[in-house]
């Protein structure tokens, strides 16, 4: 090789350099090198890894960071893709991905690898318990202390990526710091992944354990078949009491406890605004129960033990905003229990303000995951929160909204989903969307404004939303 200029030499022979001192210190790994050639082999071959049907495929006989029990195929989620984006951003210096354990974040660091890898980069990559990597464009270094990769970290263009590595308040005090929230699984990121990497899975297994995990794939899938594992989630609810309500709005909290009966829930961008604003989804969470089967478990729980608890919580911290997620979670379990098993109730028009009294007939309750298994008449409630507007329905005519907090826009994409179990566009039955609200609440609500996904005020509202959707507010005064 021959170097001409001037500049090029200083920058060769400084690379040379610091080459040849890191490899004093650190150990240098080779896709030949018999000790840790997995290592070497991975970081050499993952370029030639081929994306299929959402799935990164290693070449044969290759694994993530060459440790056979990470395998060698991982699902690409679609919030990989705008995650990834959202870091490959240049107004991100720094990015902490936060959320539930068991979603996939560090298979996230693998797809990360894989992207950074492809565009030539350095990176120092540091996993919780072990000893940290540099990958480089031609060689992989392992040292024991991550002060021996100190150049390298101090220069603007290398990576440094840490899984599961405190302390993570620090990072977050750095100036540029960004926070976003991994997603956990839709029913349909579990089934594609189930049919790609655990097809010996039965579809009805898997359905039942994401009824009651939701949708964490460590349970759903990886341990769908381990008794130990999945005794993991009945213990939880026996040994959780009082403190859930002091930790379940914690983010990072490392009670397995809290993980495994709360989910962190995110802002997530629908198909419409994918391409318009990514830089505002991902930024906010609110806490929801894992599942129906375990709010449940806990609510009768919680009835039993602490009732007089429960209601002054819910009451108590009304309004002061930082309770309100908590306070809704537990609000909305007590109120699908009345609504279901029906009674009187005091109701207001948002628009008109005229008050009456309605009767709620007792009614079967219908857990679904697809809107095509709603049922008329029953007291339908989606398995998971991928209905933003909703926590009930009785088609074809009511729709039920609990909430604690004096706004709670309608997600007009949310009813479009739902269009066909209220009737059709051409329908011409009026549909009662009840806001289910506590007594404290019910005489101040006002009629709520049409937002889309993004928490943007809908410019565009079908006719058949304006001309047939009828807002009132429903007061759950004692239980």
């Amino acid at each position: 090789m021959t170097i001409e200029n001037d500049d090029e030499k200083i920058s060769y022979l400084s690379k040379f350099l610091q080459d040849q001192e890191l490899t004093s210190k650190c150990k240098k790994i080779c896709p030949w090198d018999e000790t840790e050639k997995d290592l070497g082999k991975f970081w050499s071959f993952l370029k030639n890894a081929k994306i299929d049907n959402n799935f990164l495929q290693l070449p044969d006989g290759t694994y993530f960071l060459g440790d056979k029990k990470q395998g060698s195929i991982l699902y690409i989620r679609k919030c990989y893709l705008h995650l990834a984006d959202i870091i490959f951003n240049e107004k991100i210096d720094h990015c902490r991905i936060t959320g539930n354990p068991g979603i996939g974040k560090t298979f996230f660091s693998y797809y990360l690898l894989y992207l950074l890898q492809k565009q030539n980069k350095t990176i120092v990559y540091h996993k919780a318990c072990q000893h940290p990597i540099l990958f480089n464009k031609q060689y992989t270094f392992r040292s024991n202390k991550l002060f021996d990769f100190k150049e390298y970290l101090d220069n603007t263009n290398v990576w440094y990526i840490v899984d599961g590595q405190p302390p993570l308040e620090e990072f977050d005090k750095m100036i540029g710091t960004s926070i976003r929230f991994m997603p956990i699984w839709s029913w349909n990121e579990i089934n594609e992944c189930r049919i790609g990497m655990f097809n010996h899975l039965e579809i009805a297994k898997v359905e039942d354990l994401y009824s009651r995990w939701g949708g964490i794939p460590r349970f759903v899938l990886e341990n769908a078949l381990y008794s130990s594992q999945q005794n993991h989630l009945e213990e939880a609810i026996s040994k959780c009491n009082a403190r859930l309500l002091d930790f379940v709005g914690e983010i990072d909290h490392t009670d397995d406890i809290s993980h495994r009966i709360v989910h962190i829930h995110t802002n997530l961008p629908d198909e419409e605004e994918e391409k318009e604003d990514e830089e505002s989804h991902y930024i906010k969470k609110f806490i929801l129960f894992a599942s129906e089967w375990v709010a449940e478990k806990v609510m009768d729980k919680f009835e039993r033990n602490y009732n007089q608890l429960l209601r002054n919580f819910v009451t108590a911290s009304l309004f002061e905003n930082e309770y309100i997620t908590l306070q809704g979670v537990i609000f909305e379990q007590i109120a699908h229990r009345i609504l279901q098993k029906g009674g009187s109730f005091y109701t207001r028009s948002l628009e008109s303000d005229f008050t009456s009294t309605i009767e709620i007939p007792e009614r079967i309750k219908l857990l679904f995951n697809d809107i095509n298994k709603i049922e008329e008449d029953k007291y339908c409630q989606p398995i998971q929160k991928n209905f933003s507007s909703i926590d009930a329905i009785v088609a074809p005519h009511t729709l039920f909204q609990m909430t604690t907090s004096r706004n709670h826009p309608i997600n007009v994409n949310c009813m479009k989903n739902l269009v066909e179990k209220l009737g059709g566009k051409l329908g011409t039955n009026h549909i009662y969307f009840y806001f289910v609200l506590p007594k404290d609440l019910y005489d101040k609500y006002q009629a709520q404004p049409f937002y889309t996904n993004n928490q943007t005020v809908a410019k565009k509202i079908p006719c058949w939303i304006t001309n047939r959707v009828k807002q009132y507010a429903l007061k759950i005064d004692s239980w």
